[in-house]
């Protein structure tokens, strides 16, 4: 805390400069991919120093992991597994699919890039990012494993057999997803 009467330091600064240099590198990350864009250029976009850009990050590639980390899992945390696991299972491939029938909504909402890129960013981002990739993992096998229980409970069925099945659910929901993506209805 500063003492001086003319500086007030207010913590609140210090989050809306790091979550500026998010916003302002996300876009051109996902735009240009993590080799396409440089430090000086997330700089300019955010009209930031690089003093403010290594007081909070130590790295490009730090910036791009929280960046890009943040967009791609925002949606799946929206997905409430635990409240999720109640529901008979119609309800939940409703919800589902409502899920992924919103997905470009919120796509276009927090980026100004088209599906093709979207999706070339999120394979992008796996590869780079292993914290990312085992993040997704692990929600997609919770999924399954939500979806095949209540699949094994409501229809008493094989549990290999309802995992398939639960995998055959999301398949179809993630194919429909890259599907409309790639071709207009």
């Amino acid at each position: 805390m500063y003492n001086s009467p003319d500086l007030q330091y207010v913590p609140s600064t210090a989050k809306k400069t790091r979550q500026a240099l998010i916003s302002a590198s996300l876009p051109l990350f996902l735009t240009h991919g993590y080799n396409g864009i440089g430090i000086n250029q997330i700089l300019k976009a955010a009209k930031l120093s690089k003093g403010a850009f290594y007081h909070h990050f130590s790295s490009k590639f730090e910036l791009y992991e929280e960046a890009v980390s943040q967009f791609f899992l925002d949606p799946l945390a929206q997905l409430d597994l635990e409240q999720i696991q109640h529901l008979p299972l119609k309800e939940i491939r409703k919800l589902l699919s409502t899920h992924y029938a919103n997905m470009p909504n919120h796509i276009s909402e927090n980026s100004n890039i088209d599906m093709t890129r979207y999706l070339a960013s999120y394979f992008e981002a796996q590869s780079l990012l292993p914290i990312l990739k085992a993040a997704l993992e692990a929600h997609y096998n919770r999924l399954i494993e939500l979806i095949a229980n209540k699949t094994n409970q409501e229809r008493e069925i094989f549990p290999k057999v309802a995992t398939a099945h639960a995998r055959n659910i999301i398949g179809a929901l993630e194919g429909q997803f890259l599907l409309d993506a790639l071709v207009k209805k």
